[in-house]
């Protein structure tokens, strides 16, 4: 089967939200085999629909006694992802260098962490209400047509958005050894240390070679950066003292 009839048979979806564990299952496998198609197997975003497939099969009783007590848990799962994926996505069109994208919107670990702790906390989504009060007010009058064209719709949107190159960057790894004093995670890094603030971030060691500032402020990075030479502790006190100094007086100069 070509890969244009696979997407086209894939973004059809003819499923309700899902009731069951197993009708999760089914859409995430959907998902994932649709952000293969868009963006490869290699993809964070693919990697994360992944984990999620995975994390259904570990922990199958916990999904199943969240759906015992909420019917309307599998929409509040897959309503999170699609906001956290749209907000993914306007990060990565607003941004204006890869260090300028919050890959850690995608990480959605504390939520499936919560689903295990029976904490999981989220809304069902707006759209979904509408539909609900709709098929009330009507009724009950089979309103399947319409959620479809919307379906398709936002396939055809999504399909549009799904030209940009992508780089395969490896896996994220994470800084064991960062400094606490250096730390500085989210908006606030993007706001600290700007395009102006890194063109004066002091090297690593003697090659002259720039210190990543990912690596050892915001904690972590992915196997195949470009800069992953620098993905250690200093060695020279000198530089580190530099690099010390430099980062406290960006963070002091944002509070």
């Amino acid at each position: 089967m070509s890969r244009k009839k696979v997407t086209r048979k894939l973004s059809e979806n003819k499923a309700k939200f899902p009731e069951s564990s197993h009708h999760l299952r089914h859409q995430f496998n959907n998902w994932y085999g649709m952000l293969q198609i868009c963006f490869g197997k290699n993809a964070l975003v693919t990697k994360e629909a992944r984990a999620r497939i995975d994390h259904i099969d570990q922990f199958e009783l916990s999904y199943d006694a969240r759906f015992k007590t909420d019917t309307n848990f599998g929409a509040k799962v897959l309503g999170l992802i699609d906001l956290t994926f749209f907000q993914f996505c306007d990060s990565c069109l607003k941004a204006a260098s890869f260090d300028d994208v919050d890959i850690s919107l995608i990480s959605l670990e504390n939520d499936r962490y919560g689903i295990t702790r029976n904490t999981f906390q989220a809304n069902v989504p707006a759209y979904l209400v509408l539909l609900q009060k709709r098929k009330s007010d009507s009724n009950g009058e089979d309103s399947d047509e319409e959620a479809k064209k919307k379906r398709l719709k936002l396939a055809k949107e999504k399909e549009e958005k799904d030209k940009s190159n992508f780089r395969d960057l490896g896996n994220m790894v994470k800084n064991p050894n960062q400094v606490n004093e250096w730390k500085v995670l989210g908006s606030k890094y993007r706001k600290t240390f700007t395009k102006e603030v890194m063109a004066s971030t002091p090297a690593f060691n003697e090659t002259g070679i720039t210190t990543f500032n990912k690596w050892h402020i915001q904690g972590f990075c992915f196997e195949k950066c470009d800069q992953k030479a620098t993905h250690k502790a200093f060695t020279s006190i000198t530089h580190k003292t530099t690099y010390d100094k430099w980062v406290k007086e960006q963070k002091a100069r944002v509070p």
